[in-house]
C-alpha cells in the first residue's frame, strides 16, 4: 500500500507547488489596472544595462531616478530623535528626518528615504535607499540598492548584486 501512496503524494506536491514564487517588483512606473487576457503578459527578461555588473560607480546619475519623488506621498514619516533607526519591517517605505548617526535596514524589499545618514547598515535584500549625504555604508545582503545626493561615501560592500551610487535626483 505504500508503495501506491507515494507516487500520488509526490503528485499532488508537484502540482501543489507549481506556479508558486515571490517577488520583489520595483514600482518604475505607476501601479495600473490588470490588462485584459488577451493582451500578453510582459517578458521577465531584464533590460541588458541590468544584465551586466552590479553598479557600484560612484558618479550622479540622473535626476529621473529621485526615489523621493516616488515614494513621497506613501512613505510612513519617523525622526531620528535617539540617533538610531532601525527598519525591519519588509516592503515598508519609510522616511527619515534630520540627522541620524545610525540607520540599520534588516528588512527585504524597503524602501527608505534619508536626509543624513552617520552610519547606515543593510543586510536585508532588495532594498532601496536614498539619502541626502551618507558617511559611511556597508552594504550586505542582496540586490540593494543605495543612493546618496551629496559628498562622498566611504562603502563597504561585502554582499552580492548591490549597487552604491551618488546621484543628482534629490
Amino acid at each position: 500500500m505504500m508503495k501506491n501512496t507515494l507516487p500520488i503524494t509526490l503528485a499532488a506536491l508537484a502540482v501543489l507547488l507549481t506556479g508558486c514564487s515571490v517577488a520583489y517588483e520595483t514600482p518604475e512606473a505607476p501601479a495600473a489596472d490588470p490588462a485584459p487576457s488577451s493582451t500578453p503578459a510582459p517578458t521577465a527578461s531584464a533590460p541588458k544595462e541590468q544584465e551586466q555588473e552590479p553598479n557600484t560607480s560612484r558618479t550622479p546619475s540622473p535626476a529621473s531616478d529621485d526615489l523621493r519623488a516616488r515614494y513621497a506621498d506613501v512613505a510612513q514619516q519617523t525622526s531620528c530623535a535617539s540617533g538610531e533607526v532601525v527598519v525591519a519591517q519588509a516592503g515598508a517605505t519609510v522616511s527619515i528626518e534630520g540627522e541620524c548617526a545610525l540607520v540599520t535596514v534588516t528588512a527585504s524589499g524597503a524602501v527608505v528615504l534619508a536626509d543624513r545618514i552617520g552610519t547606515l547598515e543593510i543586510t536585508g535584500a532588495a532594498n532601496q535607499v536614498q539619502a541626502a549625504s551618507v558617511d559611511v555604508a556597508r552594504l550586505g545582503g542582496s540586490g540593494n540598492d543605495l543612493r546618496w545626493e551629496s559628498g562622498a561615501a566611504d562603502v563597504t560592500d561585502t554582499g552580492v548584486a548591490n549597487s552604491a551610487r551618488a546621484t543628482t535626483g534629490g
